[in-house]
């Protein structure tokens, strides 16, 4: 998440992928289920800003990460809306941006 918070995308991207499968092997308890969650959450935020500036290749890579955290959110967000709600919603609002669709971006 630091990797996050100071700009550094691709750092993001690198430290989330090689974490997931660590907590895929072990026995999931509901603190590690928020934090995967909350991983994938920001890595599709990261996502999307690499998607702006990205090489071709990790187009793909990306658009899968973002649309597995789109998945997760929209199941959660009816469950806890005050939790996962607006982070659909603007997770909604970065694929637009990247899609070039300012106007539907900002609704």
């Amino acid at each position: 998440i630091q990797s996050f918070w100071l700009g550094h995308y691709q750092r993001c991207y690198y430290f989330a992928s090689k974490a997931m499968p660590l907590q895929a092997n072990d026995a999931i308890s509901d603190l590690q289920k928020l934090q995967e969650v909350m991983m994938k959450f920001y890595l599709s935020i990261a996502c999307c800003c690499l998607l702006r500036s990205s090489n071709k290749p990790k187009r793909k890579e990306y658009n899968e990460a973002i649309t597995e955290a789109k998945m997760i959110l929209e199941k959660l967000a009816p469950e806890c809306a005050h939790n996962y709600e607006n982070k659909l919603k603007l997770l909604q609002a970065e694929m637009h941006s990247c899609s070039k669709k300012d106007k539907a971006a900002r609704q």
